[in-house]
């Protein structure tokens, strides 16, 4: 489930939310839908810890406030409209930093990783890609960007498009 409560941001002066409230239980889908600059993103990005908010969010009955970046990103990963794919990085790489909030401290990927990547661009047919750079990759970067999605073993998704394991979609 994921709920938010009389949730505000504010960028300067500018209120880019006042006051939202809403909840998705698991199995549900929600839908933000305003016109641009209405907030939509910056809910989005609340909801993932990525920008400052007064109110509250909570992700699996747990509020967002005192978890750490990392609990958090083991729960919640988001994804942008236009996702800034570093262009000399190969796709493989790419989709592999999805595991990163579920190693240790300076830990580095193992075997079990590496397979499971594998395996995640092989049922996207993204397979042959794996070590194509980024640059090189024409008309995938959605499905490149869900395959990193995916392998972060998330919940919740936050984004233009989101996909939940067995819980509540926000979208």
């Amino acid at each position: 489930m994921i709920s938010v409560a009389d949730v505000r941001v504010r960028y300067g002066a500018v209120a880019a939310l006042d006051g939202v409230t809403e909840r998705a239980a698991p199995g549900e889908w929600l839908g933000v839908i305003g016109p641009n600059g209405a907030g939509k993103t910056t809910l989005l990005r609340a909801v993932a810890g990525h920008v400052r908010h007064l109110g509250r969010i909570e992700v699996c009955g747990q509020p967002t406030a005192g978890m750490s970046r990392r609990k958090l990103a083991r729960i919640v990963a988001y994804v942008p409209q236009r996702p800034q794919l570093p262009p000399d990085m190969t796709v493989g790489d790419y989709v592999l930093l999805g595991r990163t909030p579920h190693l240790g401290m300076l830990a580095r990927e193992g075997p079990r990783d590496l397979s499971i990547v594998a395996d995640v661009l092989d049922r996207l047919d993204l397979g042959a890609l794996a070590g194509r750079t980024l640059a090189k990759t024409v008309g995938e970067p959605d499905q490149i960007a869900a395959a990193h999605l995916y392998l972060m073993d998330n919940r919740f998704v936050t984004g233009t498009v989101l996909t939940v394991d067995g819980g509540a979609v926000l979208t």
